[in-house]
């Protein structure tokens, strides 16, 4: 895609912006009025007919303005954006909108939450398995003779628990001798290797121990087992108020993509591969009932390791700085959010 001329390119900057937050066509007395162009009107509605023309702008009814296309809103992002700034951003402000964070779950769960609100459009937001973890903290509750609580802590700062019942009773001897075993075996190290491994590896030269055993399985289990993706939507009603979903065929469809989390998977780990914030559109998105949507994505992470991702996804004429600069202040100051 040729760049376009300054004329140009001003003229569909405005009509973007002008459409952004009105929803109407455009028309060249509105830029005139509204925007301070410095052409008169004959010479606008020349330029909007050549962008038209080349596929920027299209014009859905004869009579009325201009509204721009899946072309014109690409050529937006990739070469109009004014540089984003987030000073103006305070980390205190957004801080508020979280709790006392101490589980991943609900992690996820008030980022799709605070996102929706103050962007005004739908969220997704994923957790991403690690590979490898490293323990920081280990410790268990026991409740009775045969139930207790692990509580562990990851080098993501992220406090996990897990309830077990175990097949044999143990005193509270036992207990401390089993929590120094693992504490010697686990703790500051990467744990990357397979549970068969790492239960032989803490089993050598001790003596064998059921209850050492089903404890042992069950921490290591429990740290390195099955992690699915967890993925948590918010604000999907946030559609209902944008005029381009009024067509309730149009906003059931879309609704149920949000029904199929392996898509919603698949969306964002497709697009946002290089860990930057990604802005797809329209056609781009390769799914029939987002062709009138956008999406912009971005990594976020904890002590460096990449922790989840984040989908906003809104209409074509979304505000595409306003979401940028969010999320691009989110991702790069979210380990403070949490502390």
């Amino acid at each position: 895609m040729g760049k376009l001329s300054s004329r140009k390119s001003q003229i569909l900057k405005a009509i973007v912006l002008e459409y952004i937050n009105t929803a109407e066509p455009i028309g060249s007395r509105t830029l005139v009025k509204r925007y301070n162009i410095g052409l008169s009107p004959a010479t606008i509605r020349n330029e909007m007919a050549d962008l038209e023309e080349l596929g920027f702008l299209v014009q859905p009814h004869t009579s009325a303005g201009r509204i721009p296309s899946q072309q014109g809103y690409r050529y937006f992002v990739d070469n109009l954006l004014q540089e984003i700034y987030t000073d103006d951003l305070n980390l205190f402000d957004l801080k508020k909108y979280f709790g006392k964070i101490d589980d991943l779950n609900q992690l996820i769960t008030e980022t799709a939450s605070v996102l929706s609100n103050i962007t005004n459009y739908t969220s997704v937001v994923l957790s991403v398995p690690n590979p490898s973890i490293v323990l920081k903290h280990l410790d268990f509750i026991q409740l009775n003779p045969r139930e207790g609580l692990i509580l562990f802590v990851t080098d993501t700062g992220i406090v996990q628990h897990k309830k077990i019942t175990f097949n044999y009773p143990f005193n509270k001897e036992e207990l401390e001798i089993i929590l120094q075993v693992l504490k010697s075996k686990l703790i500051n190290k990467t744990l990357s290797k397979s549970e068969k491994q790492l239960l032989d590896d803490i089993a050598a030269g001790f003596k064998h121990s059921p209850i050492l055993e089903e404890f042992a399985k069950t921490v290591v289990s429990s740290l390195l087992g099955e992690n699915p993706t967890k993925v948590v939507t918010g604000g999907t009603t946030n559609f209902l108020s944008q005029p381009e979903f009024n067509d309730i065929d149009k906003i059931r469809e879309l609704l149920t993509v949000f029904e199929q989390q392996d898509l919603l998977i698949s969306l964002l780990e497709h697009h946002n591969e290089h860990g930057s914030v990604s802005v797809v559109i329209g056609d781009e998105l390769v799914i029939n009932q987002m062709r009138q949507c956008s999406l912009i994505t971005a990594n976020f992470d904890l002590d460096g390791k990449i922790t989840g991702k984040i989908g906003i996804l809104g209409p074509q004429r979304m505000d595409y700085q306003k979401v940028i600069k969010i999320l691009n202040f989110f991702t790069k100051n979210f380990q403070k959010l949490i502390e």
